[in-house]
């Protein structure tokens, strides 16, 4: 039987997520802060670590469950481990496609503007031309549980997941022909 991670990383509002290794849950110290928001911690973490789960429950330990993950998750994608996980995701394709068309359909990864829960819905960023796009999923995700720090390690630590080339920049044209940049500037 497949395992509660591998159940609620095939729903949905889960394929966004990387797996995270269970020792990095099982280490206090990868989560302060974040057991203390739990009563019933022990109980979450023995129902995420379990290994033979039939199927996802309904009910406050599952949604404790859920929401200690992405929490754990935004804190995993920090990790060298964690990284390499989201980048073998996002070059299997497992992503949202820019939909700039100068990017030629490259892979986004998945991003939160803010660390903070209930506050924003999970962007995609596009390591290409290096935007953000809103993500119209199936199901709503949460941006807390990816968070923005993360990509900027993504970026500097492993330069070649983008593109050799540079994305083209865009130049505005009518019927063809280039516009005098100067002719949108307002006169003084």
């Amino acid at each position: 039987m497949p395992s509660w991670i591998d159940l609620f990383l095939n729903t949905p509002q889960g394929s966004l997520f990387v797996k995270i290794t269970p020792e990095f849950l099982k280490e206090a110290a990868n989560i302060p802060g974040i057991a203390s928001e739990f009563n019933n911690i022990p109980e979450v973490l023995e129902l995420i670590l379990s290994q033979n789960v039939s199927e996802l429950s309904t009910g406050y330990l599952q949604t404790h469950a859920e929401l200690f993950y992405g929490m754990a998750h935004r804190r995993f994608l920090n990790t060298d481990k964690g990284r390499q996980a989201m980048i073998e995701k996002q070059k299997k394709g497992e992503f949202f496609k820019c939909p700039r068309m100068l990017c030629h359909n490259f892979t986004c990864v998945p991003v939160g503007i803010t660390n903070d829960l209930n506050k924003d819905k999970v962007k995609m960023f596009c390591p290409n031309c290096t935007d953000v796009y809103n993500y119209d999923g199936q199901f709503p995700v949460d941006g807390g549980f990816f968070g923005p720090d993360w990509v900027h390690h993504l970026m500097n630590e492993n330069p070649e997941i983008v593109s050799e080339e540079l994305p083209e920049t865009y130049i505005p044209r009518v019927f063809g022909f280039k516009v005098f940049i100067q002719a949108n500037q307002p006169t003084s």
